[in-house]
């Protein structure tokens, strides 16, 4: 019925809209896992819900290794998502390579930091979520 399973607090209705990576890494860090399982929540609670996965990496490396990089994040994205219970065919996800830089105005290593990050493209959110780049995740370079 109505107001079954929705999220009780102000917070559980931000959602995630982008998770980030360390350098030339595409497993899902601690913080990343606990950012994506807000996000898990989200899609479980709202099963009208889709969304599209596009991974992005840093301008640093060549074009083809880039290419492939960005994809397995956004492929261990939808792989935490999937394992934390959201159906497979309510997630797309696709690679960018540095294609997509964010040019962020940012000191270099964390406009670098930003650029390594996987984007989520949610279809059907509920009026009273509220999206947000968070940043609770970022992995500078040492």
């Amino acid at each position: 019925g109505v107001g079954e399973g929705k999220p009780s607090t102000v917070d559980d209705l931000r959602v995630p809209v982008v998770v980030h990576f360390a350098y030339n890494k595409s497993l899902v860090g601690n913080e990343t896992a606990g950012v994506l399982a807000r996000v898990s929540q989200i899609l479980r609670d709202y099963p009208q819900v889709t969304v599209v996965l596009v991974g992005h990496t840093d301008p640093r490396g060549s074009d083809r290794y880039n290419e492939a990089l960005s994809k397995r994040r956004a492929s261990a994205v939808r792989a935490y998502l999937v394992a934390s219970g959201v159906q497979q065919k309510r997630i797309t996800d696709e690679g960018r390579g540095k294609r997509q830089t964010l040019n962020a105005d940012a000191e270099l290593i964390k406009a670098y930091a930003l650029d390594r990050r996987v984007e989520l493209r949610f279809e059907n959110l509920p009026p009273v979520t509220k999206t947000e780049r968070q940043q609770i995740d970022l992995q500078p370079d040492h």
